[in-house]
């Protein structure tokens, strides 16, 4: 079987090139982000930007959230599969995800899952119940 690209570097290399892949992530999806904001509104940067900047305006709202899943695509999804492929060929044997799990581990996720959400509600609870000094009730609705 032919060797990755990139499988002869050390950790520290490979954790700093995945950590370069996500900063040029980062870029790509704020210029896209920007390019698509652009398009959808017949505008320039600066009314995209503008745009971008008012957070009551219910359709500035809804491209915010579609820029929100942009930027949570090029930042965790596309930098991991690409480390994973330059790193062993293969984005699932990287992180070690070649078989699936038994049923045993599948039934231990979902009762975890089903134990946990009656302690998280219980957590909210607990925090909204909180009674705050006063300088963190300012701080908070400022």
């Amino acid at each position: 079987m032919k060797k990755a690209w990139l499988s002869h570097l050390t950790p520290l290399t490979k954790i700093i090139f995945v950590l370069m892949l996500i900063i040029v992530g980062l870029i790509v999806a704020v210029l896209g982000g920007l390019l698509l904001t652009m398009i959808q509104y017949h505008s320039d940067m600066t009314k995209a930007i503008l745009l971008l900047s008012d957070v009551n305006d219910p359709s500035s709202v809804l491209l915010l959230k579609e820029l929100q899943i942009l930027q949570s695509i090029f930042l965790f999804i596309i930098p991991a599969v690409i480390a994973g492929y330059l790193f062993e060929r293969s984005s699932l044997g990287y992180f070690g995800m070649k078989k699936i799990p038994s049923g045993s581990v599948l039934m231990m996720i979902f009762l975890i899952t089903i134990v946990s959400l009656p302690l998280i509600n219980g957590m909210v609870s607990l925090n909204e119940m909180m009674k705050l000094p006063a300088a963190f009730r300012e701080w908070n609705n400022g």
